[in-house]
């Protein structure tokens, strides 16, 4: 019987040692960090968002990864408030060791982020428009600044839908200072302004701004809500009988699907909006990128715009990783000014100064099947600029300041 035994313990000893080789001999994987809104007010948007950049990093494993070693995803909840953002980016970077983050949605979230990600000397790659005022070397800025998004909206509104204007927006950082800008340029362009309106993120109560549409009878609306606060303000628009039209700047063919799924199909129904993508546009780019997420789109239902940077973040992030031949995150992030990558709208290509992107830029009007008729379209990518010419630098950051301090050390208002 000893024999017998002995032979047993031998053998699996032998068994145990091949499966040790054979895990040391595996490469090390690479761990990347993908944070956004799982839950609260933003979760809506941003899980579309989330989706395009996991198929995103699929796409690169099913090619072999990136030298030789597959990507890792580590998920993170920034629950739609800033200070959770700013912990999750943290525990990512310091307790997960990820060589780069995707992700985030809000202005208040992204700069909730900015000093771990400074202090830590991280990689975040931003995908959504935002009110510009912001450069750091430890982002990439996907996401439209003014002039790639708020200028044409506001020069077109002005030129096809009337003089008169009146911006309606959630109550933190990107639509204060969008408001902002876009106040300097209405003027400048001879254009008028009502007072605006400003409620919490995540509000269901629209009585203040279905008011203020009374009280100004604006030509258009400027639309700066963010999150499921959209399903209440255009219900309660559509119950108006108003008619205004409402140009939006967040608004995109996920959150169409979303509000409508909850609030008609008629109710965002001739609208508009601002993108640096539409699903709808024709191109053969635009038909690679929407095979390639094709089941993005069979559980999302619509691709948009910041779905589209997502999947370019991921792909400018493994490119800069190959020219680098390593994913060692301030090697890749000096090899990422002038990187560019072929996109749905053509080529999108990082800034060598600002870390933005030039990018091209669409306005549509929304039609019965929920995606955008194309109403114009910038010849060629547009130039980023995140400071706009109306007041200097330092001037900027003392109003983006004061919010900062008027919200007790936060980026949104409560």
């Amino acid at each position: 019987m000893y024999p017998i035994v002995i032979r047993l313990i031998v053998l699996l000893s032998l068994i145990g040692f091949s499966w040790s080789v054979w895990l040391w001999m595996q490469p090390v994987p690479i761990k990347v960090g993908v944070l956004h809104s799982q839950t609260g007010t933003m979760a809506q948007s941003e899980a579309p968002v989330m989706m395009a950049t996991l198929a995103a990093i699929d796409d690169i494993n099913a090619q072999g990864g990136l030298l030789g070693r597959p990507i890792q995803v580590v998920m993170g909840d920034g629950a739609s408030t800033d200070y959770v953002f700013a912990s999750e980016v943290k525990r990512l970077m310091l307790n997960e060791k990820v060589s780069v983050v995707f992700g985030g949605w809000t202005s208040a979230s992204r700069k909730a982020m900015l000093p771990m990600l400074e202090n830590e000397r991280g990689l975040l790659f931003y995908p959504v428009q935002y009110e510009g005022l912001e450069e750091s070397q430890h982002i990439i800025y996907l996401g439209a600044p003014p002039n790639q998004q708020l200028y044409p909206a506001i020069s077109w509104m002005l030129s096809h839908l009337g003089k008169r204007l009146l911006i309606l927006g959630s109550d933190y950082i990107f639509p204060r200072m969008e408001t902002s800008v876009a106040e300097s340029l209405i003027s400048s362009l001879g254009g008028t302004l009502c007072t605006p309106v400003f409620v919490p993120l995540g509000q269901q109560d629209m009585s203040p701004m279905m008011q203020a549409i009374d009280a100004c009878k604006p030509d258009a609306v400027l639309n700066l809500i963010n999150g499921d606060s959209n399903v209440a303000f255009f219900k309660a628009l559509e119950a108006s009988a108003n008619g205004v039209p409402v140009m939006s700047l967040s608004m995109t063919e996920a959150d169409i699907q979303y509000v409508q799924s909850l609030a008609g199909k008629r109710v965002l129904q001739n609208h508009y909006a601002v993108a640096n993508y539409f699903q709808s546009l024709d191109t053969p780019a635009n038909a690679v990128m929407k095979q390639k997420l094709s089941s993005v789109i069979a559980s999302q239902g619509v691709l948009s715009s910041p779905m589209s940077s997502a999947w370019d973040a991921v792909h400018l992030w493994a490119a800069a990783v190959t020219v680098s031949g390593s994913v060692e995150t301030s090697v890749v992030n000096r090899n990422l000014p002038g990187m560019s990558v072929q996109s749905s709208s053509g080529i999108v290509s990082v800034h060598v100064d600002n870390r933005h992107v030039w990018q091209k830029v669409f306005v549509g009007k929304v039609n019965e099947t929920g995606q955008f008729d194309i109403l114009w379209q910038s010849q060629y990518p547009v130039k980023p600029e995140p400071w706009p010419q109306f007041h200097t630098k330092a001037e900027w950051l003392a109003q983006v300041q004061s919010w900062f301090a008027r919200w007790g050390g936060r980026w949104q208002a409560e």
